[in-house]
């Protein structure tokens, strides 16, 4: 990881533009999320939130035919650009007092717009910046660096809200989003054809689509993948709820969820090591393994063993996240990324509602325990349809 960051200036300073990113992201989830209930009193508009993101990551089936005809690193730099000056209208609007339902929702769904463009772009454009053979190592980097930031950002936000006021955390985002313009500036420009006409627009379209249906292995990752998020899903969603159930220290899920990280980063630096000597769908099927173990282990009344139990999950989230975006960058064409990756992100999307909503009604009557150790089943099936992903020695 070291030597791609150091020897790849281009992929060096997208990476530097992502992190940036990141951090302003995980500020983002806390702090949005409370102005638009401080301001509207609403439930409802505050869930609008979370949900206008599951519905732009369905347009983002649309959006990705335009990324893959338009060069990646323009798009990246106008929505990025466009997402803070969004951000510094909402600063404005709230020191004026002029801030309300309407303009909330409509900022909201503007921000979420621009997402629709930036999720497939940084997908994609990562095929323009290294080579086929360092993919894995681009994505691991990726995601060890993401999951060190989510363990400090919403400690930092918090702390950030509580002494200086949403307002600070919200201009904080909004500067991440310029200095990530800023490194972005610095990655050399890549192709872009345009469109002619409407036709083609929906013709790229239909071919995205005919193209994940019919390449057998990227369907079959999309598959395993709606099955492990579904059941992993409602972890993050039910935990505060089954550690008070069982009793435990209010810090608990905050342990459980650094664990989790911890393990997730821990997966990131062994993957390089042992996927040459190991087949991706072998490593895929052993990530959806250990994430069920994980799921068993909060079954046990022992105290120690939920904590376990998250090491054991983030190492199978960091395994499978990797390898499944892994697998796509190297099976989709580089015109076909942005496509493949929205059809992707759409399906994981969808499959984190459906278990959250399902794992709750089942709550409702059955202990979490019991609950947990139902989903390990959606896992273990995953795992064994792994298994028979057509696959190649050191993917």
């Amino acid at each position: 990881m070291k030597n791609l960051l150091k020897k790849n200036r281009n992929f060096r300073n997208f990476w530097i533009a992502s992190s940036i990113s990141t951090i302003g992201d995980f500020v983002d989830d806390i702090a949005f999320a409370q102005l638009v209930y401080i301001v509207t009193k609403s439930t409802l508009i505050t869930s609008y939130v979370f949900a206008i993101k599951i519905i732009f990551s369905f347009l983002s089936v649309f959006t990705s035919a335009f990324v893959d005809r338009y060069s990646k690193k323009k798009i990246l730099l106008i929505s990025s650009l466009f997402q803070g000056i969004v951000l510094l209208v909402l600063l404005a609007l709230y020191y004026c007092s002029l801030v309300n339902a309407v303009s909330l929702i409509i900022l909201v769904t503007v921000q979420s717009l621009f997402s629709s463009f930036v999720t497939p772009a940084r997908n994609a454009i990562i095929s323009v910046l290294v080579t086929k053979e360092e993919i894995m190592t681009a994505r691991v980097s990726i995601n060890i660096i993401q999951q060190i930031i989510q363990i400090f950002s919403y400690a930092v936000s918090g702390m950030l809200i509580a002494l200086l006021g949403i307002p600070s955390a919200i201009f904080l985002d909004a500067i991440t989003f310029f200095l990530s313009v800023l490194f972005l500036s610095g990655v050399e420009a890549d192709s872009s054809q345009g469109f002619r006409s409407g036709r083609e627009v929906l013709a790229d379209m239909k071919s995205g689509f005919g193209f994940v249906l019919k390449n057998r292995i990227i369907f079959t990752v999309i598959i395993v993948t709606f099955l492990g998020n579904a059941a992993m899903t409602p972890v993050d969603a039910l935990m505060p709820a089954y550690f008070s159930q069982n009793h435990f220290a209010d810090s608990s899920f905050a342990v459980f969820m650094v664990c989790s990280s911890l393990g997730s980063i821990c997966s990131g630096l062994l993957l390089p090591k042992i996927s040459g000597t190991a087949k991706s769908n072998i490593l895929m099927m052993a990530g959806f393994v250990l994430g069920a173990a994980g799921l068993a282990g909060l079954y046990c009344d022992n105290m120690a063993l939920p904590f376990l139990a998250g090491i054991l999950i983030g190492i199978s989230v960091g395994l499978v996240s990797v390898l499944n975006a892994t697998i796509i960058q190297m099976e989709a064409p580089k015109d076909m990324q942005a496509r493949a990756f929205s059809f992707f992100s759409f399906m994981t999307y969808i499959s984190g509602p459906v278990g959250v909503v399902a794992s709750g009604a089942i709550g409702e009557t059955v202990s979490l325990k019991n609950v947990f150790l139902f989903l390990t089943i959606p896992l273990i099936a995953a795992a064994g349809i792994s298994a028979g992903i057509p696959s190649r020695s050191g993917v």
